[in-house]
């Protein structure tokens, strides 16, 4: 099977850029999804081309190319992960040193077998604490056991065991992914000064289309300290195998946005910023 996704890169810079593209590898790594150090292969970037491997884009101008992924009829079922980057070099500076911006999208290719996998997630504990400055903070522990990788958002809603007094939604860090098997720690930070309860907590976890509910009980430690992790129980049975992105036969390839057309902007860094 081919499929056929465009980019679209805008230069907001005040110079005209001319912008490399090419697939990196990646993996989904300790609740992370990790980029691959430079143009690193894999079985998905083996598969991948583009119709434009350098881009002319003066400033405040966009253009535009095709990803053709050819996924071979022998491909094992199993997902895969890839990086469509765009990037700029500078040219050598002092000491030979060339400064490289890039920016990217993340490519997910989920090849089906007889029983397409579907996304799904368990909470197996759920822990609250007190920090030095008084905030609340609430650690849940997240596992994925679908068969989807999952980017994890999600927020805290928190109520009194009477129901009179509400606090929250309080968001999640973001960041974290994980493949399926993974399981990783998500904090929220409660920026309300609130006594020590205890307290009703609603877990809304989500990723992408797919959404779970989560409920337990916390009571927030008095003086600086962690309590003892407490069980969660699911709320919601959630919504399963939604996905955005292009899907027919038994092969999905989603790329993170919420349109088929994505937009890359590139902001100039200095080298103390890295790349």
């Amino acid at each position: 099977m081919t499929i056929h996704r465009r980019i679209e890169v805008t230069n907001t810079t005040l110079s005209s850029l001319q912008v490399d593209l090419y697939p990196g590898a990646a993996s989904i790594d300790h609740g992370s999804f990790v980029d691959s150090p430079a143009a690193a292969r894999n079985e998905l970037t083996s598969w991948i081309t583009l119709s434009q491997r350098r881009l002319d884009v003066p400033d405040g101008f966009s253009a535009r190319a095709t990803v053709t992924v050819a996924v071979p009829k022998d491909a094992a079922p199993g997902e895969k992960y890839a990086v469509i980057w765009a990037q700029v070099s500078s040219g050598s500076g002092r000491g030979g040193v060339t400064l490289i911006n890039r920016t990217g999208i993340r490519a997910y290719l989920a090849i089906n077998g007889a029983n397409p996998p579907v996304p799904n997630l368990a909470v197996s504990a759920v822990t609250s604490e007190r920090a030095p400055d008084g905030r609340g903070v609430v650690r849940v522990k997240v596992r994925n056991s679908g068969g989807r990788a999952l980017d994890l958002t999600g927020n805290l809603s928190l109520s009194s065991l009477s129901g009179n007094l509400k606090a929250g939604p309080y968001e999640f860090e973001t960041g974290t992914t994980l493949a399926p098997g993974q399981s990783a720690t998500v904090k929220v930070f409660v920026t309300d000064r609130l006594d020590d309860g205890p307290w009703n907590a609603a877990l809304d976890l989500r990723s992408g289309l797919f959404h779970k509910t989560y409920q337990a009980q916390v009571t927030f430690p008095q003086h600086p300290g962690v309590a003892a992790p407490i069980a969660a129980h699911p709320k919601s049975t959630g919504k399963r195998n939604l996905f955005i992105g292009f899907i027919t036969g038994s092969l999905t390839l989603a790329m993170l946005g919420v349109t088929q057309m994505i937009r890359m902007s590139y902001r100039r860094r200095s080298a103390k910023e890295g790349h």
